[in-house]
């Protein structure tokens, strides 16, 4: 779905269905992601992003990282298999529990 308003992010990320969120790595978009136990497929651009994407994925073990095609930020993301790990492999289990 291709969303072209606003919307409240939060009250998507508490929606029953959601069982990922892909982020920038946003301090706001992870503390959200948090707050409503959805694990996060972490995408950094600039910033703080990659900071706060490896204490997601490293430290506290709630996110994946979405990896590129190429390695660089702005190639073609490798979704399909870390899409599938996150909601129904193992790994995804176990973030599932840690973000809980």
């Amino acid at each position: 779905m291709l969303v072209k308003e606003w919307v409240d992010q939060r009250e998507i990320l508490e929606h029953s269905s959601d069982q990922g969120f892909l982020s920038h790595c946003g301090w706001n978009s992870v503390m959200e992601s948090i707050c409503a136990n959805v694990p996060i497929l972490a995408w950094p651009m600039m910033a703080e992003q990659p900071l706060n994407a490896k204490m997601v994925v490293v430290e506290i073990g709630i996110g994946l990282r979405v990896e590129t095609s190429d390695g660089s930020m702005n190639g073609f993301v490798k979704w399909e298999k870390l899409v599938k790990e996150s909601m129904d492999g193992e790994m995804g289990k176990e973030l599932q529990k840690k973000v809980q």
